[in-house]
């Protein structure tokens, strides 16, 4: 569903893109409508009219909707109709969640060795 957008002129597409770049080295003091002039500015000279640039804005736009909608779509199916616990369920939850943070969150029970009950 990805649509390859080749800008025209390729020596002046990559002009613009550096010109740009040293640009927004200062955009945190620039005023939103600037930066926003700047992006459009790239953006209409590199894809060559308003209409190619309307249509890479919707490419992912519609792009995006179609990944977030197969993700939830997936992970319904994983978690609702494959699981059959709700124990399997929150296993998966944690693992991704781990994933995301780093960090685990899950309430590991206490494991006795028999080292530990050897000094005890």
């Amino acid at each position: 569903m990805r649509v390859n957008i080749k800008p025209p002129n390729r020596q002046f597409y990559d002009e613009r893109c550096k010109a740009a770049r040293d640009r927004f080295k200062h955009a945190d003091i620039m005023p939103p409508f600037l930066v926003t002039y700047m992006c459009y500015s790239v953006m209409h000279r590199a894809l060559g009219g308003n209409v190619k640039i309307l249509r890479y804005v919707l490419s992912q736009i519609v792009s995006n909707a179609w990944s977030d909608y197969r993700n939830r779509l997936w992970w319904t199916w994983h978690l609702y109709i494959r699981c059959s616990t709700r124990d399997e369920i929150q296993e998966l939850i944690d693992q991704q969640l781990e994933e995301l943070t780093g960090e685990d969150e899950r309430e590991w029970p206490d494991v006795v060795t028999i080292e530990e009950e050897v000094k005890r």
